[in-house]
């Protein structure tokens, strides 16, 4: 495994870390949940937070897809 591909799943592996079900489940949006996480885990520089964003985005929608109605 590639050094890169490494360092982003420790990165993913710190959200999940998280308790992220509660986080998505309390938030109004989705935009709401990234922030508490990046602040939660003290990310600083923008490739971290993209992929903590990446990461509780696809959860969000995995998590609230249940619940969508067409």
């Amino acid at each position: 495994m590639s050094k890169m591909k490494s360092y982003m799943m420790d990165i993913e592996e710190k959200v999940f870390g998280l308790d992220l079900e509660q986080i998505i489940t309390e938030a109004d949006n989705v935009n709401v949940a990234e922030e508490k996480v990046i602040n939660e885990l003290g990310f600083k520089n923008s490739f971290d937070i993209s992929i903590a964003k990446d990461t509780v985005r696809n959860c969000w929608n995995e998590y609230w897809s249940d619940y969508a109605t067409y």
